[in-house]
């Protein structure tokens, strides 16, 4: 499509949405899937679509749709798919519909995803488009790394939180090694602890949540050495989360403080 897109993405519509004499805007779409589909995110009032002509003799985009009501959600059973696709579009999926013994149930443990929408006709457009398209109905538009993005559902589910148990060696730290040094800094930065690389103020910006609120990195890690080590109060610095992420970026050669104000410093200039 060499013409300016004014959408992302395009539905193919069916030969009923095309046929001569029918109403678009009197139209409506539904299906679902057996998993979260990019389409169930985006799909919302407002969003403009185009519409694709997929018989053999046409292969354009035709139309520039406009939701105006509806959109994503998942389900658990096909009576469930009905109740919602008539709460977000007003009409009741038909069961005579070829298309409706396709629609996966869904379940407890992985409920499915689907999707109902109305729209309006802003315009039609004629724009030659000789892509198959895929088997879902839907074709991404864009470019491909905005695709990407959009293949990302909000609604996806993820499994956290199980409890493993595991073995492994930890590398104790000195309590009063890290309290002595946070005094010592503390004394040296003039009464206030704050970050030694960009110079940042947990207190200042937060204010009394902030107090006394800094990480405490070694500048050489402790991970080094397989033997228990010996440090001083000025071998541990303060710095902000952010700078100690960036100082210890590469497990294997860990960033020096002068290094790290380098490149910030550079970035500024």
């Amino acid at each position: 499509m060499r013409a300016k897109l004014e959408s992302d993405f395009a539905i193919s519509l069916s030969r009923w949405d095309l046929a001569p004499g029918e109403d678009i805007n009197g139209r409506y779409t539904w299906t679902g899937w057996e998993r979260r589909h990019w389409p169930a995110s985006v799909i919302r009032p407002g969003v403009l679509f185009y519409a694709f002509d997929g018989r053999p003799n046409q292969r354009r985009v035709c139309y520039l749709l406009s939701v105006t009501r509806g959109g994503g959600f998942s389900y658990r059973s096909k009576s469930e798919f009905a109740r919602k696709v008539k709460q977000r579009t007003g009409w009741t999926p038909s069961k005579s519909d070829p298309h409706w013994k396709r629609i996966p149930s869904g379940g407890d443990g992985h409920p499915a995803s689907g999707f109902a929408i109305r729209w309006k006709l802003p315009k039609r457009v004629n724009i030659p488009y000789r892509k198959r398209f895929p088997q879902l109905g839907w074709e991404q538009l864009a470019d491909q790394r905005v695709a990407a993005v959009r293949k990302l559902d909000s609604a996806d589910l993820y499994d956290e939180g199980k409890r493993v148990l595991r073995t492994h060696l930890a590398v104790e730290r000195d309590p009063k090694l890290r309290a002595n040094s946070k005094e010592h800094w503390r004394a040296k930065l003039g009464g206030r602890l704050c970050c030694i690389a960009c110079r940042f103020d947990f207190e200042k910006r937060y204010g009394p949540c902030g107090v006394d609120f800094i990480e405490i990195h070694h500048t050489a890690a402790l991970g080094t050495s397989i033997q228990t080590v010996r440090r001083r109060v000025i071998d541990l610095v303060p710095v902000c989360s952010n700078c100690h992420r960036m100082l210890h970026k590469d497990p294997k050669s860990l960033l020096s403080i002068v290094s790290l104000r380098r490149i910030m410093n550079g970035r500024r200039g």
